[in-house]
């Protein structure tokens, strides 16, 4: 069984662990697979809006898919998670890369 088949398992057995979905939206963009990357991003972000590092990684599939705006949106929205979360790195990390954006 490849790394994603397992993590999709774990996944599957846990869809509250917000900690393996990460995991398995990296293992995606690892494999080439934005789209699938995304799409479970995304699902992590409705089920966990504060967890930060997904809105980052986001943001960053997204200019690999040449989507600006759509980047830029999850930049801003990872911000505002992580000033609510006490982040302040992360929101930095984020802000950079929104500037970056310009």
């Amino acid at each position: 069984m490849s790394r994603l088949e397992s993590l999709k398992n774990l996944v599957q057995q846990d869809q509250a662990n917000e900690r393996i979905r990460f995991m398995l939206c990296m293992e995606y963009a690892s494999t080439g697979d934005y789209a699938g990357a995304l799409s479970e991003l995304d699902e992590l972000i409705a089920r966990h809006p504060g967890y930060a590092a997904a809105y980052f990684q986001a943001g960053r599939v997204a200019e690999t898919l040449e989507n600006t705006a759509a980047a830029r949106d999850y930049y801003t929205r990872g911000i505002e998670a992580a000033q609510h979360s006490g982040d302040p790195h992360a929101a930095a990390e984020m802000s950079a890369a929104l500037a970056a954006l310009d």
